[in-house]
């Protein structure tokens, strides 16, 4: 008999769930670390811990990240952070990707998605209308499917989606669901923080997506 077998012999039943378990996670650490890899090559810039159920987009970048600071180093990353503290969530369970590419220019829209396809977050935020402009380009499949399912429960007839529709979904504000994520656009995060009028509609924003419970 092999040591590990005989390893797994004299293990409990509870014990052999638990390692099993953290083999289970440590293959998707390994894999999502691979994907990473890949995209941060492709020129996705983030920052934070990519294993979050809380997921940021970041398009309008101020001059020290353009410079190569960290995503939300500055006064929105400490207000962001202190509110979603206060909306339940752990410290570490947050990453932010930049909608900008290394060199300063849009993500294509297929690394975008890419990219949320392997953070895989139950809460996506879209900072700030650059972020939002991404997203509706990223899914205007889905998006366009799903307001046409709402003209339909609704009763109201169906139109062809134009360019003007579509730039209002996901209005400064808005909470959507999409594809299984909430996706919350906050409109200009970052310059509601001049005035305490705007900095209180973003949090009035922000309490639309409080920590949700977790699924065990």
């Amino acid at each position: 008999m092999s040591q590990a077998h005989g390893k797994d012999r004299q293990q409990s039943p509870t014990q052999h769930l638990a390692t099993r378990q953290e083999s289970a996670r440590q293959a998707f650490v390994n894999k999502l670390a691979a994907e990473f890899q890949q995209l941060t090559a492709e020129g996705v810039v983030s920052s934070g811990n990519v294993i979050s159920s809380l997921m940021l987009i970041k398009g309008e970048l101020s001059e020290a990240e353009r410079a190569g600071a960290e995503l939300l180093s500055g006064a929105d990353g400490v207000a962001l952070r202190a509110a979603f503290d206060r909306l339940g969530y752990a410290p570490e369970n947050l990453v932010a990707v930049s909608a900008l590419n290394a060199q300063g220019n849009p993500l294509p829209s297929d690394v975008l998605r890419r990219t949320v396809a392997a953070i895989s977050p139950t809460t996506l935020v879209l900072c700030d209308e650059v972020a939002a402009t991404a997203i509706r380009h990223a899914y205007a499949a889905e998006l366009a499917s799903e307001q046409t399912s709402e003209q339909m429960s609704s009763q109201i007839p169906q139109v062809t989606q134009t360019t003007e529709q579509t730039s209002q979904t996901l209005g400064a504000g808005q909470l959507i669901y999409l594809l299984g994520m909430r996706v919350l656009n906050l409109g200009g995060f970052e310059a509601s923080l001049a005035s305490e009028d705007t900095k209180q509609r973003s949090w009035r924003y922000l309490k639309k997506i409080p920590q949700l419970a977790e699924p065990y």
